[in-house]
């Protein structure tokens, strides 16, 4: 296996990029709030991401990248098996975040660590934004939290109401540029 990393362009990425991706996620625990403190909640499900999914998510993806958004992409032979996805704007109280709207690996290809490395490559790119920090609105199965800490992330010190609306049980996280 010999994974390349490099940032999203145009060159690299098409509608037929996530043809053969896998991202399907069999979830048995997630983290829920209750009251002041997280705990763990048994809530098996498989999330998963079917043709039509892949399809749609490619198409948006190319629009955004058409419109300055940017990110890093994993390629096994050309293929790819994991990416970051960002926004193109500073957003939050003071204009220092940017957003991650997408971080994936292939189910393959996980527990290899190259989500580490898509997501490290990624980061002199969200630097040259002027952020200050990435903020994450994060699936908050067990492995997806697990992974985030790893990478560095912790609970979010602004938080995002529209992402909690659009994603109630997500958990904001960030990752401290600086």
């Amino acid at each position: 296996m010999n994974i390349k990393i490099e940032p999203l362009t145009l060159s690299n990425f098409n509608e037929h990029s996530l043809d053969d991706f896998r991202r399907r996620q069999q979830v048995t625990e997630v983290w829920r709030r209750n009251g002041n403190e997280m705990e763990l909640v048994y809530q098996p499900f498989v999330e998963d991401w079917d043709a039509d999914v892949r399809r749609e998510a490619a198409e948006r993806m190319l629009g955004n990248l058409r419109r300055g958004y940017f990110g890093t992409g994993a390629f096994d032979g050309g293929k790819l098996v994991g990416w970051t996805f960002y926004g193109n704007e500073l957003i939050g109280e003071r204009k220092n975040y940017v957003e991650l709207h997408m971080f994936h690996v292939s189910e393959l290809y996980r527990g290899k660590g190259i989500g580490r490395r898509v997501f490290e490559a990624s980061l002199p790119l969200v630097r040259e934004t002027g952020a200050e920090r990435i903020f994450i609105s994060s699936h908050s199965a067990k492995e997806s939290q697990a992974a985030y800490k790893a990478l560095g992330c912790v609970p979010a010190r602004e938080l995002f109401r529209e992402a909690a609306e659009m994603e109630p049980f997500d958990i904001q996280l960030e990752f401290d540029l600086t």
